[in-house]
């Protein structure tokens, strides 16, 4: 299946160390592009024209390509932009049209959700949306756009 797909690593110059480690991380890595540091809204919106799935934090490029809307074969379609939720909420800073997914974080017994703390300890909220469970859904999208 991986040979189908790219990988594109955005986001600002001071993620680059954080791609790195992913990059490191990854079995294909010639399949994994790290853009940190060389992107702007604008062409980031350029390269989600050729996406079919995005995923991110609660975050612009989140809501940039979740509004997209593309001319495909006389019907609309968009990539589909997956927003990983943690100490935020969907409700309130969430995509508000579009083609989305929200996946949630769990919270810990003594967090309560959303808790809006960005100097948190563990972050356990956004440790526990595994890469898998996020690829499921990546897979589950694919597979359905195939038939």
């Amino acid at each position: 299946e991986v040979e189908k797909v790219n990988f594109l690593i955005v986001g600002t110059r001071k993620e680059t160390e954080l791609a790195r480690k992913i990059i490191e991380n990854v079995h294909h890595r010639e399949k994994v592009f790290d853009l940190t540091g060389r992107t702007t809204l604008g062409t980031l919106g350029g390269i989600f024209l050729f996406t079919d799935v995005m995923i991110s934090g609660d975050s612009g490029p989140l809501h940039l390509c979740s509004a997209l809307q593309l001319p495909d074969k006389g019907r609309y379609k968009r990539p589909l932009a997956i927003g990983l939720y943690g100490p935020t909420s969907k409700d309130l800073t969430g995509p508000l049209s579009g083609n989305f997914l929200i996946l949630e974080g769990e919270r810990k017994n003594d967090c309560s959700l959303p808790c809006y703390n960005f100097n948190c300890q563990d972050y356990h909220c956004m440790y526990s949306l595994k890469p898998q469970i996020v690829l499921k859904t990546v897979r589950r999208y694919l597979n359905e756009c195939e038939t």
